[in-house]
């Protein structure tokens, strides 16, 4: 229990550390291509004091159209393919801006390019966090709860249910045609419910038949016949004897 404890402590232990590590990383993008954008919004004839405006609009887009496509994903929305086209829409403008800035302050291709890594970080790291900060959705929560309530309801339909002397007719075993394979499992599910459904009818003072098996199971005279001779050289063998019938009927022959 030591050992799960302390495995649980680390793993939301790096699971912080992740989401601080993608946010300061994605906070450092930011900062670079605000910076970036707003010197070339000055350059190109913005008021000073506005020229903020222009690098929040597109980082922004980038960072809202993100969150936007992790949410409506998870939904199932169509709308999301609006969300991936503002955020596309957003990098392009974003990457291009950077690149233009650099080659309009003297920096060439290879300023551009370096330019370029800003935006393009900012945006995989508001991905990277939000993914990080998603929780398990309601639906994948109840989907659980259910599959683990059928479980159980499969596990108690698999214990057999003891019949009664007095009961009129037990529940239905399972049997295969004799000739399908039976997994052994429900092989011996089956063999337990015939041995306590022969037991009761004996003790009711009945003679089991293979025609009264093959009713019960809902097969063919022979299989009837063939399952209670399985049952009677198991308890001659492995214990006490069952009354039962020890030879077929003619007419258990004439079902056949």
């Amino acid at each position: 229990m030591g050992v799960g404890m302390g495995g649980g402590r680390m793993g939301r232990m790096a699971g912080r550390l992740a989401v601080a590590g993608t946010a300061a990383l994605g906070l450092g993008g930011f900062v670079l291509s605000f910076t970036a954008l707003r010197d070339l919004a000055v350059r190109v004839g913005m008021p000073d004091g506005l020229a903020w405006i222009w690098p929040l609009l597109i980082d922004g887009l980038i960072i809202e159209a993100t969150l936007a496509v992790v949410r409506l994903s998870q939904l199932r929305s169509r709308a999301v393919w609006y969300a991936w086209t503002l955020l596309a829409g957003g990098a392009v403008v974003s990457v291009g801006s950077n690149g233009v800035h650099a080659v309009a302050t003297g920096h060439g291709i290879a300023g551009a390019a370096a330019a370029a890594v800003a935006p393009v970080v900012l945006l995989a790291m508001t991905h990277l966090t939000v993914l990080l900060l998603e929780k398990p959705t309601d639906t994948a929560v109840e989907v659980a709860g259910t599959l683990t309530a059928q479980q159980e309801e499969t596990a108690n339909q698999a214990l057999p249910s003891a019949p009664t002397p007095d009961a009129a007719e037990p529940a239905q075993l399972p049997a295969g045609d004799g000739d399908e394979p039976v997994p052994a499992a429900r092989e011996e599910e089956a063999r337990v419910g015939l041995e306590e459904w022969v037991r009761a009818k004996e003790e009711a003072g009945a003679t089991v038949t293979g025609a009264m098996v093959a009713e019960l199971l809902g097969c063919s005279a022979s299989t009837g016949r063939r399952r209670l001779a399985a049952l009677r050289k198991h308890h001659n063998a492995d214990g006490p004897r069952l009354r039962l019938a020890t030879q077929n009927t003619e007419q258990d022959r004439k079902r056949a």
